[in-house]
């Protein structure tokens, strides 16, 4: 996974992001129902950062793609003073995001592929758009979540790995 990693940080194109994802996607620690990101926004909410600070640590490497956790790290980190993790979390929140964007354009023939459903509303809320409807079918390469926006779009996403997780977990 080191390589995959360094290959990412150093050009978060949608080539390497794909690439990790696949990586992320096949470890033991890869928890798609995990509601961990759920956990750091209410301590953030609730002020407690160090505590957010480490919990964000601890959801490493199952939340490495997320956007909205590295979003919400640099939230926490911000809010314990430390504005170098601050800076390195922000990298992290760009870098997924712009590879998730790269990866897929949202269209049933390239849809975003995601790890986790809240990854599907941090990039919705990245392009500017408020989701009014969710439903899931099946894609060209597997199952997708489709989401209609109050503006008469529909975004994609490939939810392909996080379903298979999902499945396997129940085993």
């Amino acid at each position: 996974m080191a390589d995959e990693i360094s290959d990412f940080l150093a050009d978060p194109n949608g080539e390497n992001f794909l690439r990790l994802r696949t990586v992320v996607g096949a470890s033991p620690a890869y928890e798609a129902a995990s509601e961990g990101d759920e956990r750091l926004a209410e301590l953030i909410a609730a002020g407690d950062y160090d505590q957010a600070t480490e919990l964000a640590a601890d959801l490493m490497p199952n939340w490495l793609l997320s956007a909205r956790v590295h979003r919400l790290a640099s939230v926490a980190a911000e809010g314990t003073g430390d504005s170098e993790a601050a800076a390195r979390e922000r990298y992290l929140w760009r870098a997924c995001a712009r590879g998730l964007l790269l990866a897929g354009d949202g269209t049933p023939e390239r849809p975003y592929p995601i790890l986790h459903v809240s990854d599907e509303y941090e990039l919705l809320d990245v392009l500017g758009k408020e989701p009014t409807g969710q439903r899931v079918v099946e894609g060209r390469e597997g199952p997708c979540d489709v989401i209609t926006c109050d503006d008469g779009s529909q975004v994609w996403f490939d939810i392909t790995v996080s379903l298979r997780n999902q499945v396997s977990n129940i085993r």
